[in-house]
C-alpha cells in the first residue's frame, strides 16, 4: 500500500511518501502550493542599544551586590568612655554602639591596663532599647591611666567584627 501524507510535525511541509510502514521523503512543494508563507521575523533594530542596555543593568546589579556586602558588616560607630580621649573619672562601664543590632552572647571585650594587664568585667549585655548597644559593666573603679579595650561582636545577621581603641582615665 502507498499513501502520500502532508508531514504536520512541528510546521514540516514537506511530503512524505508511506511504503509498507517506511517513510520516505518526497521533493518539497513549490512555493505556491504551500500556502501562505508566514512573514519573515522582523530583524532586531538598535541591537546595539540592547546590549548596553544589558550592561547598564548588570553593572548596577553588582553595584548593589558590592554596597551591601560592604555594609553587612556591624561598625563601631560611638564608644563611651571615647576613643582616644581622657575621662575625668573611672568609668562605671564600657558602652559600645555598632551600626546593626549584636548577639552579647557571642560579644564582648577584654579590657587591659597601660602594663597589659586585664581588667576584670562583668558579663556583656546589650541595652534593652537598643539592641545596637554592648553594655560591659566594670567590677572595680579604674585607676588613673591608659587603657586599651579589645572587642569582638556578632551582628544579628552572624557577621564577626573585632576591633580597639584606647582611652585614659585621669583623676
Amino acid at each position: 500500500m502507498t499513501t502520500i501524507m502532508d508531514g504536520a510535525v512541528g510546521g514540516d511541509r514537506s511530503q512524505h511518501l508511506l511504503t509498507s510502514g517506511r517513510a520516505r521523503r518526497l521533493p518539497a512543494r513549490r512555493v505556491w502550493e504551500r500556502g501562505p508563507v508566514p512573514p519573515p521575523s522582523k530583524p532586531r533594530k538598535n541591537s546595539a542599544m540592547s546590549k548596553t542596555n544589558s550592561m547598564v543593568v548588570f553593572a548596577l546589579f553588582a553595584t548593589s551586590i558590592i554596597a551591601t556586602s560592604a555594609n553587612a558588616h556591624p561598625k563601631l560607630t560611638s564608644a563611651t568612655p571615647p576613643a582616644d580621649l581622657s575621662t575625668l573619672s573611672s568609668p562605671t562601664e564600657i558602652r559600645l554602639t555598632f551600626s546593626e543590632g549584636v548577639i552579647p552572647k557571642f560579644s564582648g571585650l577584654e579590657l587591659k591596663d597601660q602594663s597589659g594587664k586585664t581588667i576584670a568585667t562583668g558579663p556583656a549585655a546589650t541595652d534593652p532599647k537598643d539592641k545596637k548597644q554592648l553594655v560591659v559593666p566594670l567590677k572595680t573603679p579604674l585607676a588613673v591611666g591608659g587603657y586599651t579595650v579589645n572587642w569582638h561582636v556578632v551582628s544579628e545577621d552572624t557577621h564577626r567584627v573585632r576591633g580597639q581603641y584606647s582611652f585614659r582615665v585621669e583623676h
